[in-house]
């Protein structure tokens, strides 16, 4: 083989280059927050988390953003999915035909549907009844955790409900972080054995590549 029929150098380094790019992008991606109402891909295989509980009008305290805090440390490629939004107008009517009310209601239960963990927490000083509804709604998937202190005011619904239905409950912020970190664990290892396997797709922790297609 002549050296004009082996491949230079300098195409070998952009090769390398190349790759290196595709790992760094890929390692750089954790925590993504998505608000209403941008949406993900539906075959898109990302794991995520929905955070359900209060929000009174923008009124309850903000612990959306502790959680989310919280959850960035992991540095996990994952989705947040967060109701909250800054530009929320309290006087807008509670209408099906107002379109941005329903846009917002029909994406929090799109997200809700398609969430790996929904992580609730209803504040011992909020009345949180869209929140009640939810956890009636999804209390049967097997994706909820309950943050519910001891001085909510229908807490004893919520604990009655959730031990029908075999929900994780706890009575602190913390303690749902952690039982959300915990969940996210399980799942991540869950995840890899599967994918050992022939089945099922990876969380994105930086260490494992995006599954080529076949």
């Amino acid at each position: 083989m002549s050296t004009s029929d082996s491949p230079s150098k300098p195409e070998v380094a952009d090769k390398e280059t190349a790759a290196a790019d595709k790992v760094d992008t890929f390692t750089q991606i954790h925590t993504k927050s998505i608000f209403p109402t941008t949406r993900v891909e539906t075959d898109d295989p990302t794991p995520s988390v929905f955070l359900a509980g209060s929000i009174d009008m923008g009124e309850a305290v903000n612990w959306q953003a502790a959680i989310t805090k919280s959850l960035e440390s992991l540095k996990l490629g994952i989705y947040i999915f967060n109701p909250r939004r800054v530009n929320w107008n309290s006087g807008w009517p509670q209408d099906i035909n107002f379109k941005p009310f329903f846009d917002q209601v029909d994406w929090e239960l799109d997200m809700l549907e398609r969430a790996t963990v929904i992580a609730m927490f209803l504040p011992e000083n909020s009345k949180a009844p869209i929140s009640l509804l939810e956890l009636g709604l999804f209390a049967h998937k097997g994706t909820l955790i309950v943050g519910c202190p001891k001085a909510f005011w229908r807490r004893g619904n919520v604990e009655i409900v959730c031990k029908r239905y075999n929900v994780p409950m706890v009575d602190t912020l913390e303690e749902l972080v952690t039982a959300v970190h915990d969940r996210l664990a399980a799942l991540g290892k869950a995840n890899k054995n599967a994918t050992a396997h022939g089945k099922g797709a990876p969380i994105n922790d930086g260490t494992n590549k995006k599954p080529e297609s076949e």
